[in-house]
């Protein structure tokens, strides 16, 4: 419209034609016991947290990057004042709580040890709404009489369909897609570390950590211009590892170390509400669902710390990563997690 005239942007810089604003609220109570048994310090940590999210996005200048989604939202011709809103939602309800063993180290001693065990559970629940203020209203006053639609042919796209198929639909609010999500994850853990100086200067950590692991996602999914709807069904992703460990250091000189350390990283899976059918339902059932993602971290370094008060670190690392959860845009347009085969991260 070039009544509508924003000024030129540049570098980290854009302009968007709707407010965005971001509020989060972190609400956090917790309680903590300790207790000398002479021999140990047994510990315990309870803790019941809250966060409450609330984002809008403008998605506008989104939509023309995907011409045959035009006809659908904007209208044809694209209505002059188009705008592609969208708001999240996102609340959370966490109780975790973790009791600990600690052994009372001094000097002379051989061994130390932490162990423990360790509950969460959490519920989530969130939702995504996207409106095109306007739209609808004005496909109605240009006389589009039936649902816009495109026209393809062997090649492809070709175009939308010819006046008066331009009537873009929406339900209440001029909202046209949503989306909510409700989540159920628990885990309990039970862990240990047990360290052996083998020397007055040299150590040798071991740990380990089991643990049982449930998670259950339940969505639904409605887009009203091509009228897909997807009922709430749960989705679960149980899952149950070990993880370990093993982390040797030796003091060369006083307050100089030098160590190596292998330890294990987990990430639970999940689930994604996608249409397996219709213009932009996904071809591959497996998208429903993404698998735990997995790490084994190498690491080998000096580090220290002088009387003057300078400290320094130096190290090399390599992480392996196998089945890395990957978030992006499929080729059809929605938006989905799933695993990649590996990935690595290296560096000094």
């Amino acid at each position: 419209d070039p009544r509508i005239t924003f000024p030129r942007g540049g570098n980290y810089q854009f302009f968007s034609p709707t407010d965005q604003p971001y509020s989060t609220r972190t609400t956090l109570d917790s309680v903590d016991l300790s207790y000398d048994v002479g021999f140990a310090t047994v510990s315990s940590t309870s803790s019941y947290f809250t966060t409450s999210e609330t984002q809008a996005v403008d998605g506008s200048y989104g939509i023309f990057g995907l011409p045959s989604f035009v006809a659908y939202y904007a209208g044809i011709p694209a209505n002059p004042r188009f705008i592609y809103d969208n708001s999240y939602e996102d609340h959370a309800h966490t109780f975790s709580q973790e009791i600990r063993l600690v052994s009372n180290t001094h000097p002379d001693q051989l061994f130390d040890y932490v162990a423990g065990v360790f509950y969460e559970s959490q519920t989530r629940e969130g939702s995504w709404h996207a409106a095109d203020p306007g739209s609808p209203e004005r496909s109605v006053a240009q006389g589009c009489t039936a649902p816009a639609y495109n026209l393809y042919g062997p090649s492809g796209f070709i175009g939308p369909a010819p006046y008066p198929n331009c009537l873009v639909l929406s339900g209440p609010g001029d909202i046209f897609f949503f989306q909510t999500d409700t989540q159920r994850f628990k885990d309990k853990s039970e862990f240990a570390d047990f360290t052996w100086h083998f020397n007055s200067r040299g150590q040798l950590t071991v740990g380990g950590r089991h643990f049982e692991q449930s998670f259950t996602d339940v969505q639904t999914y409605q887009d009203v211009p091509f009228s897909i709807y997807i009922p709430p069904a749960p989705h679960s992703t149980p899952a149950s590892k070990n993880t370990w460990k093993v982390n040797p250091s030796y003091e060369y000189a006083i307050g100089q170390y030098v160590y190596a350390l292998w330890s294990q990283g987990f990430r639970r899976g999940g689930a994604n509400a996608l249409p397996l059918g219709g213009p932009i339902g996904e071809s591959d059932p497996s998208l429903l669902r993404y698998a735990p993602d997995t790490v084994n971290n190498y690491e080998a370094g000096v580090k220290g710390r002088f009387t003057e008060g300078v400290s320094y670190t130096f190290y090399v690392f390599d992480v392996q990563w196998d089945k890395p959860q990957v978030g992006g845009t499929t080729p059809v347009g929605n938006y989905a997690v799933w695993n990649a085969n590996k990935a690595e991260s290296k560096g000094v």
